[in-house]
Parts: C-alpha cells; sequence; structure tokens
C-alpha cells in the first residue's frame, strides 16, 4: 500500500508509491464488459453470431422430405420441400443435414455458413469451399438436428488480465423456458455454465482478429444442472407441455484467476438427452444479464 504524504528519506515510500502509479488505475473496472436484455430472445443453436434473435428460431426440425436439389453456385445449394410447410422452418445460420438424396454428393451437413433463405417451399444453404457444379437431384431429407455440445446464448464479456495476481469477478442470470419434442417418455439433462475462451491473434494482415479457444480442458468455472422428466402421455397432460418448467439460473459472484491474456467469458447451455426420444425444439430467453470485471491485488 502506497503511503502519503512521502516523507523525505523514506526510500520505501517512495518504491511502493512508484509502484503503485506503475500498477494503473485501481479499484472496480480495470476492464469490464457486459451485456443485459429484457427483451424476449430465442436461442438460435449457430456456433456465431447470432445466437439469440426475436422471431422464434428452433433447435430442432424433425426430417422434412426433399423434392428436387440443385446448385446455384459452386458454394450455394437449394433444396425444395417435396410439400409445403406451414411456417419457414429453418433461421438464418442453421446448420441442416441434408441425407439420402439420390445423388448422395447433396449430403452432408452444411456448417459453418449454413442457412441464408428459407421459404415455406425450399431452403438455401451455403458452403465455405466451392464444389463442381452438379446437375439435379430428387429425393431424401432435410432436418435440423439439436445441439449436442455448449451452445453459446448472448450473454457473454471480454476482459484483458495484465497480471497473474488479478481477479476477474463474474455474475450472469438467464432466465428461460424451453420447449421439447418428445413421443415416449424421456429425460432430458439442462446445463447452463459459465465458460473462459482464451484469444490468440489470427495473424491474418487483411483482417487481423483474435481466434477463441477453450482454455484448457477446465474451462468451464461455474455451472447449474437441471433433470426434465418428460411424459407426453401423461393424463392430464403437464401444464403447459410441450413448454417445461422456467428456469432462472444466477450465478451472484464467481471469482476467477486466469493469469494474463485476453478472455471471452460467455453463458452457454447444454442439451443432453438421458433416455427417450426427447429434444429440444426451441429455447426463449426472459431476462437476461452478464458482466466481468478485472480486480488487481
Amino acid at each position: 500500500m502506497s503511503k502519503f504524504p512521502v516523507e523525505p528519506g523514506d526510500q520505501e515510500g517512495v518504491i511502493d508509491a512508484v509502484n503503485y502509479l506503475l500498477s494503473g488505475p485501481a479499484g472496480l473496472g480495470q476492464s469490464f464488459s457486459g451485456f443485459s436484455s429484457s427483451a424476449p430472445g430465442f436461442l438460435t443453436g449457430n456456433y456465431r453470431v447470432p445466437y439469440t434473435n426475436t422471431t422464434g428460431a428452433k433447435l430442432y426440425v424433425p426430417p422434412i422430405a426433399l423434392g428436387t436439389s440443385s446448385m446455384l453456385d459452386g458454394q450455394t445449394w437449394k433444396y425444395e420441400f417435396a410439400a409445403a410447410e406451414p411456417t419457414p422452418p429453418f433461421a438464418l445460420g442453421n446448420n441442416i443435414y441434408v441425407t439420402g438424396v439420390t445423388n448422395p454428393d447433396y449430403d452432408g451437413k452444411f456448417n459453418p455458413i449454413g442457412v441464408i433463405e428459407c421459404t415455406t417451399t425450399y431452403v438455401i444453404a451455403r458452403t465455405s469451399s466451392s464444389y463442381p457444379i452438379l446437375a439435379p437431384s430428387s429425393g431424401g431429407t432435410v432436418e435440423l438436428i439439436g445441439p449436442v455440445t455448449d451452445t453459446s446464448t448472448d450473454c457473454n464479456a471480454k476482459v484483458t488480465v495484465t497480471s497473474q495476481t488479478d481477479r476477474v469477478f463474474i455474475s450472469g442470470q438467464l432466465n428461460n423456458i424451453v420447449e421439447v419434442d418428445a413421443t415416449t417418455t424421456s429425460t432430458l439433462f439442462y446445463t447452463v455454465k459459465i465458460n473462459r475462451y482464451i484469444g490468440s491473434p489470427n495473424n491474418d494482415p487483411v483482417n487481423p482478429g483474435y481466434v477463441f479457444t477453450p482454455d484448457g480442458d477446465n474451462y468451464t468455472i461455474a455451472y447449474r444442472d437441471y433433470t426434465f422428466q418428460i411424459d407426453p402421455g401423461a393424463s392430464p397432460t403437464p401444464l403447459n407441455y410441450p413448454l417445461l418448467p422456467e428456469t432462472d439460473t444466477i450465478f451472484a459472484s464467481v471469482i476467477d484467476s486466469p493469469g494474463p491474456g485476453y478472455y471471452w467469458y460467455i453463458l452457454e447451455v447444454l442439451f443432453q438427452n438421458g433416455g427417450g426420444d426427447a429434444q429440444p425444439k426451441s429455447c426463449e430467453f426472459y431476462y437476461r444479464g452478464f458482466t466481468a470485471q478485472v480486480v488487481k491485488e
């Protein structure tokens, strides 16, 4: 702790005062970032922005029969539905999965770009690589498989840690309701996590930035688990089914000591099937907030 005032000849006091000044601004907010929203939003399941939207994104779409499949160019693929859907089944960025087309070169999962246009009669998806133009084909199905890994929400914060003794104070809240699709008695595990990713320069002179990867094996620094028992044939039908009971997850104060680096903290969710055929169909958010701030020793 620096002394004030510094007395003449107090060499230790001078050194402490200089170190204090060199350490930068003191207290909370050395590096601060956060997000909050009360506006309803739906989890998109995308692995890049937007992580939420306001139009009712779906996490799972059962297989839809296809009519004609064709390529618009080397990276753009159009799949026409065998019959019109009541509403557009896919959202922008969805990583759809196609299988069973007569020409199997039309089969596959579209990731990371995914869907770029969808109507009630067709869906158009794009690949990051270019392919030779194929003749039109037919048959098969297109679907959206529910997320099987940690899925990012819009609650996130990036901070810079400059010292080994710096600590990061994190708080978060996620209020949401999950809609399920199930035909048999099922168990669905639902987890809300705070995950830490570390940033590294991408070394791209044209578009410089950072690439974020999980920070080691223990990149999950806090979590809360929920278990839902689902019986679609129950009598009477559970209240609000197929909506599951509302969850309100609160992380009041989480303290992390990651060491020097540039970090991205994200509130993420994970769905796991514990038996049966339950799939998360949608996940609607209500109030949600997230903050991260670096504090010096």
